[in-house]
């Protein structure tokens, strides 16, 4: 049985797994508007979730996002503390939290709001 532990905070979530291979997948924080133009501008697909250190349902599925990370290892994926970089959230149109949105070569291909990892998986797998 494949045993998960994750560690959340505010800057980073990571996956520590104990079944072979070991490794480790991370939500990485961005916390400039450079880092986030660098993290989009890649030809992967980058998922990028805008959320709040308040907002209840972005500490809900930020596991949900982690252990997804986890098993998508194709995709990057980022977070956004939209009280940090409230300009960036704003030139993103970012109108509730959590936002995820889906970025490849620079360009958004998707976005999903709320905390719906279903959703999440489904703009995933149309990409």
């Amino acid at each position: 049985m494949r045993q998960t532990e994750m560690i959340v905070d505010t800057f980073a979530t990571v996956c520590f797994t104990t079944e072979a291979p070991y490794f480790i997948m991370s939500v990485k924080a961005l916390t400039s508007t450079e880092e986030f133009n660098s993290a989009i501008g890649e030809s992967a697909i980058s998922v990028v979730d805008f959320f709040a250190t308040w907002c209840g349902p972005c500490k809900a599925v930020a596991p949900k996002v982690a252990a997804l990370a986890a098993e998508k290892t194709e995709v990057r994926f980022y977070k956004v503390d939209v009280d940090e970089l409230d300009t960036l959230a704003e030139e993103q149109d970012i109108q509730a939290m959590p936002t995820f949105k889906f970025y490849r070569d620079g360009a958004c291909v998707g976005t999903v709001q709320g905390a719906n990892i279903e959703a999440i998986k489904k703009q995933l797998a149309s990409l």
